[in-house]
């Protein structure tokens, strides 16, 4: 258990006030394999991809088949702008 904990630590950075945000590792690595598509991980803590693609829809259902509580996120085409 200890060994999964520290896994765990390791794909965290800790931001102002103590806040844990996860690394960016994901984004850094793969960056032309997930421009303009929805990617599913296990969790904030564990960044493992599950699935990935352009419908929500589809890398949702295919996430959840593999983790409880997946979370996705959008990686926005490069060199786009994004106003919010």
């Amino acid at each position: 258990m200890f060994k999964a904990a520290a896994r765990c630590a390791d794909n965290l950075d800790m931001g102002k006030k103590g806040s844990a945000r996860m690394k960016n590792t994901i984004l850094k690595d793969n960056s032309k394999k997930y421009n303009g598509k929805y990617v599913a991980v296990r969790s904030f803590k564990n960044n493992e991809v599950l699935c990935s693609g352009k419908n929500p829809d589809r890398v949702l259902n295919c996430a959840k088949k593999r983790a409880r509580n997946p979370v996705i996120f959008y990686v926005p085409p490069k060199d786009s702008v994004h106003i919010y």
